[in-house]
């Protein structure tokens, strides 16, 4: 089970006692509050674990199981995407997740409008945001240090490639008469 899995499975746990605990709903949907009583008595072996403390074992376990995931994803490399895709049926509604903030600190989640599927390269959608700028920064500075070494024997042939030192070469006599000499 990895890590996110967990959090999923008990994001799920959570919310299934909660719904089982909260009061009828009144009409308007309204939640008032939460019922103290439950009429459901819990199953005995399920009061035998918890007073044996299985909740806490089973807590470690996922603990160590994280420990695991994080340990085998540094070494085998990160399997889940950073990248998602969600399709919404009409612009309004588009409009609105693309200008809600989803976290409080900004650029934790970038949301933007994707390109069509037909242009985007499904193999490459997994690569992560961060690794990806950093290709494009060295791709930048590699590109920006060979136009800079480039332009030095660039420039020097320029220089020393006058008319009159090109008339020197044996056959190249004719570039000096060309244009009225």
């Amino acid at each position: 089970v990895r890590a996110s899995q967990w959090i999923s499975h008990a994001i799920d746990r959570v919310s299934t006692a909660a719904e089982s605990t909260l009061r009828p709903s009144q009409d308007d949907g309204l939640i008032t509050g939460f019922n103290s009583s439950s009429n459901r008595r819990k199953p005995l072996l399920l009061m035998i674990l918890d007073r044996m403390g299985i909740d806490f074992i089973s807590g470690a376990v996922n603990y160590v199981q994280q420990n695991i995931d994080e340990v085998v994803d540094s070494v085998v490399g990160v399997t889940m995407s950073s990248t998602g895709f969600i399709t919404f049926n009409d612009l309004s509604t588009l409009a609105f997740a693309l200008k809600t903030p989803l976290f409080h600190k900004p650029d934790v989640l970038v949301v933007k409008m994707a390109p069509e599927p037909r242009d985007i390269i499904w193999e490459n959608a997994h690569v992560n945001l961060g690794w990806s700028k950093g290709r494009e920064w060295t791709a930048n500075v590699l590109l920006g240090i060979g136009a800079i070494l480039w332009s030095v024997p660039v420039a020097s042939i320029q220089a020393l490639a006058t008319a009159d030192q090109i008339a020197t070469v044996p056959g190249m006599a004719w570039i000096a008469t060309l244009n009225g000499g």
